[in-house]
């Protein structure tokens, strides 16, 4: 079954790799809403979620308490909940229905973002391939009309 509305939300270091997923999804499928800074109102952007929809979270070390008030409002509302994270035992784990765990250890302060882009990339290969022509139109449709502003 296809959901209707398809968020995408990542908050702090986690804003890139929601933009990049969600930018990217939105040339292959429709109803694709981005959260990406906890700035947004997000309760607002949120509050037309429901049972049809799928919610896509990043969240890593330092969990933060709007990652959880996020899930909690999915869960209410029996939203598919989708969470990329970095350890089976993310407190953010129990909300979710299907889970996908990736490698953050790096030799610098940050996160690092290796396997997280490898799954954005993943993901948005799968969908190109099982909606090719779509993407086809789409993008002849942006090359159209974004022509222009080539050098």
């Amino acid at each position: 079954q296809r959901a209707e509305h398809k968020y995408v939300v990542g908050f702090r270091g986690c804003s890139g790799a929601a933009h990049y997923l969600a930018r990217n999804l939105r040339y292959v499928i429709n109803g694709v809403v981005e959260l990406s800074t906890s700035n947004e109102d997000v309760f607002g952007v949120m509050q037309s979620i429901g049972e049809k929809d799928i919610l896509i979270l990043f969240a890593f070390a330092r969990y933060y308490k709007i990652d959880v008030e996020v899930c909690k409002m999915a869960q209410a509302r029996n939203v598919k909940v989708y969470l990329v994270t970095d350890s089976l035992i993310s407190p953010l784990a129990v909300y979710a229905d299907h889970l996908i765990v990736v490698e953050t250890n790096s030799m610098s302060f940050y996160n690092s973002s290796l396997a997280l882009n490898f799954i954005c990339e993943y993901i948005t290969t799968l969908l190109c391939r099982k909606n090719d022509r779509v993407l086809r139109d789409r993008l002849n449709f942006n090359d159209k009309y974004s022509e222009f502003l080539r050098v």
